[in-house]
């Protein structure tokens, strides 16, 4: 009895002493913040502070102060520290010009993901080179995506519908603006001045990667023809034959009833398409 008594003393004599009740700090860590205030709520003063430690949640208590297990009396101060995520890591500096698989393990060995690649044509950049880096940030949580824009290397050049009946250095010029490189070649036309352009391969519209040839065909005029051998022939048969090969027929000297005799040009003769033949037939 006596021992029970003494026992009952010491409690109240504690209890007593700090003149509050108290309670015992909860083990606070991994529950949120507001399921840690609602326990502890109106028995202690609160205080909160932010910290960061990988592998914990976002917005769960890491820690307290006095720390779980302390007899803390009623209205004392408990502060807690609230989990603000992964520690910070650095993004690598040093990504701009470097391919995406060399990138890439930079970014991951500074404990980062690769995020998102965006895309755009750049006319200095080769194709696969990263251009910008689209995190903005130069610290972010450990394990958090680093966003990278990435060029497709120069656009796609356009092969201008311009170039057709323009002289080679209009042509030149206008495929110059473009960054594609004019090549000359000749061509005989019976239809576009000499000097102009007739056609170009790849034709008009086709998409080229930049610096691609274009071939520039212009026009050497009229082709040379010779003219052929129409002697003896009747001189409607003659003046099909000469229209065939794309001449026109001038004068019909001579009864229009006999055989060819001559020609003017003579056969044999080189002359251009569309020239007009005078036919000579022979007299009875």
């Amino acid at each position: 009895a006596l021992l029970i008594a003494g026992a009952g003393v010491g409690v109240w004599a504690a209890q007593t002493e700090s003149g509050a009740p108290t309670r015992i700090v909860p083990e606070a860590r991994g529950m949120t913040e507001g399921d840690f205030r609602a326990d502890v709520a109106g028995f202690w003063a609160l205080d909160i502070a932010a910290d960061r430690e990988d592998g914990t949640e976002p917005g769960t208590v890491l820690r307290t102060d006095p720390p779980a297990g302390t007899e803390l009396a009623e209205g004392g101060l408990v502060t807690y520290w609230v989990s603000q995520g992964n520690e910070l890591k650095s993004v690598p500096t040093n990504l701009v010009g470097l391919t995406v698989e060399d990138a890439t393990v930079w970014i991951t060995g500074a404990e980062l993901t690769l995020g998102e690649i965006s895309r755009q044509f750049d006319e200095e950049a080769p194709a696969g080179v990263v251009i910008e880096v689209l995190t903005v940030d130069p610290q972010i949580p450990g394990g958090d995506p680093v966003d990278l824009l990435v060029s497709d290397g120069p656009e796609l050049r356009v092969v201008p519908d311009t170039l057709v009946g323009a002289t080679f250095e209009e042509a030149e010029s206008q495929l110059a603006v473009l960054r594609l490189e004019a090549v000359r070649g000749e061509d005989y036309d019976n239809e576009v001045e000499e000097g102009l352009v007739i056609r170009v391969d790849p034709g008009p519209g086709t998409e080229l990667e930049r610096e691609a040839q274009v071939t520039v065909v212009v026009s050497l005029g009229r082709e040379p023809v010779e003219v052929p051998d129409v002697t003896g022939l009747d001189p409607s048969e003659a003046a099909d034959r000469l229209e065939a090969l794309g001449f026109c027929i001038g004068d019909t000297d001579g009864p229009p009833n006999t055989s060819v005799l001559v020609t003017e040009p003579r056969a044999g003769t080189i002359a251009l398409y569309g020239s007009c033949i005078r036919i000579v037939t022979t007299t009875n």
